[in-house]
């Protein structure tokens, strides 16, 4: 994304509109900084300012700020590459100010709100199903406390798959409004088209990678052990981070080592899984080195 908006900044005026933690911010505060020559406005939000189910997918403030934001930057089109955090109304207000808007999608989400299409038991979600996105989600409990939430959770069932509906009918509303989406590859296309992407929009482009920091990197000599892994990514469940490190204390050889690089975003009532992670390591060679 950084290499992407960097080339691009090189011929056309780059601006960057994103999310970001509180880090001593106010929630919904506005904040400009620039950044290798790219113009960064970030909103500071907070996960779990969270009023009900409508408010994961919805925030009617994002809108009203990002719309000021359009009025003042002016853009020709508008490139949105993830609105987890965000708002599917961010996609109507660039359209309803006449310019054009373009998807990448770069997981499941909108379609499932956690992105993976992973339950918290690991398993992998072949197809959407209401049903069972009840269970994972519990989207009738959304914004309530916990003795709400459990008689919630089992007596208004019929509510939350309502809530379910009028999500996916609100995902269709604002994907037709989008110019073009793009997967990344056939698979991805054919599970988003499955989810509700309409067909004519969804074009095929594979992500570009700089090979050029790799290629420097000498060669490891013939016959010699590795003794140094790595992990780049989100520290979120669905990631696989847990069994990394359990498949790591079980190493023959001690003489190894893991280096984890990435942020431990909050996720969908998850506030402490850097915590957890490292609690896990202990006794173990494992360092974590925070975002990249």
């Amino acid at each position: 994304m950084k290499n992407l908006a960097r080339r691009m900044n090189q011929e056309e005026e780059v601006f960057i509109f994103t999310r970001s933690p509180l880090n001593g911010h106010q929630h919904l505060e506005l904040r400009q900084e620039k950044r290798e020559g790219l113009e960064l406005t970030k909103v500071h939000i907070d996960p779990r300012a969270l009023v009900d189910f409508r408010s994961t997918y919805q925030r009617d403030e994002v809108d009203v700020i990002f719309r000021n934001y359009l009025l003042e930057k002016k853009p020709d089109l508008v490139h949105i590459h993830h609105l987890g955090g965000l708002s599917l109304g961010m996609i109507r207000v660039a359209d309803e100010l006449g310019i054009p808007v373009i998807l990448t999608s770069h997981d499941h989400h909108p379609f499932c709100p956690r992105g993976q299409r992973i339950r918290d038991d690991k398993r992998v979600c072949q197809k959407i199903l209401l049903d069972e996105c009840l269970e994972c989600l519990k989207p009738q409990t959304v914004g309530l406390n916990l003795p709400a939430k459990l008689a919630m959770y089992f007596l208004a069932k019929e509510k939350g798959l309502e809530l379910l509906r009028e999500m996916h009918k609100e995902i269709k509303r604002q994907l037709e409004r989008v110019y073009l989406i793009i997967s990344p590859s056939n698979f991805h296309a054919q599970k988003i088209i499955e989810a509700g992407a309409p067909p004519e929009k969804v074009m095929v482009l594979p992500f570009g990678l700089d090979l050029s920091l790799v290629e420097i990197v000498p060669p490891r000599p013939k016959g010699t052990r590795i003794k140094k892994f790595g992990y780049l990514g989100t520290l979120i469940p669905s990631k696989g981070v847990e069994d990394l490190i359990l498949a790591f204390r079980k190493m023959k050889y001690k003489d190894c080592e893991l280096h984890i690089y990435g942020e431990a975003v909050p996720y969908h009532g998850l506030y402490d899984y850097e915590k957890r992670l490292k609690e896990m390591c202990y006794g173990l060679p494992v360092y974590f080195h925070g975002p990249y």
